[in-house]
């Protein structure tokens, strides 16, 4: 790459320092502004357990690999559970991916492709959602991004280092979340295919799969493999709509407008594709970009169809690496080797701004909209607090809400669990709402979106007066009085 091409060596390290502060702004401006929601909840559950407690549900209940949550449980008692505290542990790993991605992306296509990827995962609406998440999705950004740069750097690389950071990298990813393994799924195909070129890095990538699985896999193979999930199987094509959707603008965006924005970042994802070919090792560089964007959708379609769907966006979110990798090579090359004033490079000025003023866009919902936003737990919390009366009951049902109101709630009302899960059959149910509406003269209740809810609420509507009902938030607060 030459001068007029990239920025020089120090100006780069600018421009990432600069990056990087900027995501830090972006992640942890308002950063508990937004209630908890249900996947946070179980975090602040988990982070409270003991460590035998926790080890037991981690392999029985809530099947996870055993490192976020016993870190979270280490964080907590060093800085408390406050919001903003357990959200600060995923904004602080979403930053270090900033200058992680820049590595990369230059390792793969030059300074300019790594400092335009930087840029793009900087103001990336996914990524910041997830860096305001108390789950473990931006530190499995961040640790598939140390394994996937120095899996490329141990390709041609004599330095052993880089084998230990790639141990290091791979270990923890996949110690953090089980779709963790798609990146040795990714890597191991693109050796398959490069093998001849690559013969000792392939020997020696084979090993170091050996020194990580095989502890890994009794694991995985007794706490996961036939383990049922509430997740709905997805069918392939909707499956690259809702990832290409998630990676360019969040899930959050009403999928009609997400459609219409998603729209120039699929496009240069496309044209990066093609364009990669055109580099230095291209066929390299388009083989890689395809195996780590397509084959990881395929992989979750096929266990869906044999065994269980394990397909989310956010379980595959180290794909938005390789999508935003491919869209930072498209712009990159709209610019061309021309000076800065030659069509070209204002054509590609012109895309990168399209693009940010689009991910600002989303961004700025983010902060601001209620369409965007978690459901408002806190704010129940609060509207009950503010209006309840001596004599109240509140009910609860669903999996997960009751650690997100006993985390907010101060009201001292009983808060009853009876419905929860595991839930009773509905015979059971009725007779439990009607000895729990003989003990309390009115009843408090937000449903949670189980089947049980309609028979609670038909109960109520029934034998109860609706005396108020509001939306807070997303969610949907009723008042009945009992008398």
């Amino acid at each position: 790459m030459t001068n007029n091409q990239s920025p020089t060596t120090n100006n780069q390290s600018l421009i990432v320092l600069a990056l990087t502060l900027a995501a830090f702004i972006l992640r942890v401006y308002r950063l508990d502004f937004q209630s908890l929601w249900i996947d946070e909840g179980w975090t602040v559950y988990f982070a409270h357990l003991p460590l035998a407690e926790l080890w037991r549900w981690l392999q029985t209940e809530e099947i996870h690999p055993p490192f976020y949550f016993p870190a979270m449980h280490e964080w907590v008692r060093l800085t408390g559970d406050s919001d903003f505290a357990l959200r600060y542990f995923s904004a602080v790993f979403s930053t270090l991916s900033v200058p992680l991605m820049y590595r990369l992306g230059k390792t793969l296509g030059g300074a300019r492709s790594g400092l335009l990827a930087a840029l793009l995962l900087a103001v990336a609406p996914y990524q910041i959602w997830h860096a305001q998440d108390a789950r473990n999705y931006a530190l499995l950004t961040a640790t598939a991004l140390m394994s996937m740069w120095a899996f490329i750097r141990l390709l041609t690389a004599r330095d052993w280092r880089w084998w230990w950071f790639y141990l290091f990298g791979t270990a923890w990813a996949i110690l953090t979340h089980y779709h963790g393994l798609v990146l040795i799924g990714v890597q191991g195909l693109f050796l398959l295919i490069w093998w001849k070129k690559y013969p000792r890095a392939t020997v020696r990538w084979g090993l170091a799969q050996g020194v990580m699985l095989i502890p890994y896999v009794p694991w995985v193979l007794f706490n996961l493999v036939g383990k049922p999930h509430w997740l709905p199987h997805v069918p392939l094509a909707e499956s690259y709509l809702r990832s290409a959707l998630a990676y360019s603008v969040g899930e959050m965006t009403p999928r009609p407008t997400a459609l219409w924005l998603a729209a120039p970042f699929v496009l240069l994802f496309g044209w990066g594709i093609i364009a990669a070919l055109r580099r230095p090792r291209g066929r390299e560089l388009t083989s890689f970009l395809l195996i780590f964007t397509l084959v990881p959708n395929i992989a979750a379609w096929v266990y869906g169809e044999f065994f269980t769907p394990v397909y989310l966006p956010r379980y595959l979110i180290p794909v938005q690496i390789g999508f935003l990798l491919a869209v930072a090579v498209g712009i990159d090359s709209l610019a061309g080797r021309g000076t800065f004033r030659s069509p070209r490079r204002w054509l590609a000025t012109g895309v990168g701004v399209l693009l940010m003023v689009i991910s600002a866009w989303v961004v700025i919902r983010h902060y601001t909209d209620p369409l965007y936003a978690k459901p408002d737990w806190r704010g129940v919390a609060r509207t009950i607090e503010t209006f309840q009366l001596p004599d109240d009951g509140i009910l609860m049902t669903g999996s997960g809400g009751e650690f997100l109101f006993d985390h907010y709630y101060r009201g001292g009302l009983t808060v009853r669990h009876d419905f929860n899960t595991p839930a009773p059959s509905p015979p059971e149910a009725e007779k439990l709402i009607a000895e729990i509406a003989a003990e309390n003269s009115r009843l408090w209740f937000t449903p949670y979106g189980e089947p049980l809810d309609p028979l609670l609420e038909g109960w109520l509507a029934e034998n109860a007066f609706p005396a108020w009902q509001k939306w807070v938030g997303r969610k949907n607060l009723l008042l009945y009085r009992t008398g």
